[in-house]
Formats: C-alpha cells, structure tokens, sequence
C-alpha cells in the first residue's frame, strides 16, 4: 500500500537482474555449453554485476533494462 518510489523500482529491477547471475552459473556447471561455457558464464555474471551497480549510481532505468535484455540474449547463444 506504500506509494510507488524510485528506490522500490531500483531495488526491483536490481533483484530482477540478479536472476541471471545463479541461472548462469548452473548452466555453466551443467557443462551444457560446451568448452567455452565458462568464460560466457563468468562474463554474463561479472556484466550483470556492472549493470547491478549502474543500478544505484543514476543511470536511467530504461537504458539499463535493454542493456540487460541484449546480455541476456547474447549470453544465451552459445551458453
């Protein structure tokens, strides 16, 4: 019942980005995509945390959510 607030929109977006970082790293243990499936896995991961941190510092929302739409799908492709 709160009013709505940046920083609940921040946060939900943050929690949403997080997602992928376990999601990654199963997949990667899965030993499903192939050889280089590591060095994909520890990147999407390490970008994710990135795009976590640009979060909170001020960049607009929007951007960051097509960001994170375009890793997921990259990361996807060979993962």
């Amino acid at each position: 019942m709160a009013p709505p607030s940046l920083l609940w929109a921040r946060l939900d977006m943050a929690l949403g980005f997080f997602v992928a970082v376990p999601a990654f790293l199963f997949f990667q243990e899965t030993g499903l995509g192939g050889p280089c499936s590591r060095v994909i896995a520890y990147g999407v991961c390490l970008l994710e945390i990135c795009l976590i941190a640009a979060i909170f510092i001020g960049v607009p929302l929007p951007l960051l959510d097509n960001l994170n739409s375009g890793l997921m799908i990259a990361g996807s492709v060979r993962s």
